[in-house]
């Protein structure tokens, strides 16, 4: 009778032991499930778009034009302001889709395409007239579905 008891209390621990190791794992497993799942619906999904500077000389004759070529890659959407945006203020640093372009240190743009309508993608060739002369910061900037999209900043010198 003894044993009987013993081995009764055994299997109640392995039991147990054996029921806690599975509400451990069982436990591990949802908070894996859950990590994931919110990682997949809180993480920003959409279309990439890009915005790049194809061509821009690095020297234009002050009082004279500057001609600039740039592109936009993505799913195909019709969009009403892209540029290029210069000054003679660096902006530097990575640009977010909220930063628009009142917000820069830019105070002037290529004014061809900053309002119309346009079906991207596309290569877009603007021109703008070069008043003073001095070191010029530019970035290419395109705002598609509310986002503002950046380029990196480019120099160019007018003389």
């Amino acid at each position: 009778m003894e044993k009987s008891a013993e081995n009764e209390n055994e299997n109640k621990k392995a039991t147990n032991l054996l029921s806690n190791k599975f509400a451990w794992v069982g436990a591990l497993v949802g908070v894996v499930l859950l990590a994931a799942f919110g990682w997949y619906f809180l993480v920003p999904r959409g279309p990439k778009y890009a915005v790049i500077m194809v061509d821009a000389k690095n020297e234009v004759p002050t009082e004279g034009v500057a001609t600039f070529t740039w592109r936009i890659e993505g799913p195909p959407i019709n969009i009403n302001h892209t540029s290029v945006h210069f000054g003679q203020i660096s902006d530097p640093g990575e640009f977010n889709t909220e930063m628009s372009h009142e917000q820069t240190k830019y105070t002037d743009q290529v004014k061809d395409f900053a309002d119309g309508n346009y079906s991207v993608p596309l290569q877009f060739v603007g021109n703008a007239k070069i008043e003073k002369s001095g070191k010029y910061y530019m970035r290419v900037h395109a705002l598609i579905e509310g986002k503002n999209y950046w380029s990196p900043e480019f120099n160019f010198e007018a003389k």
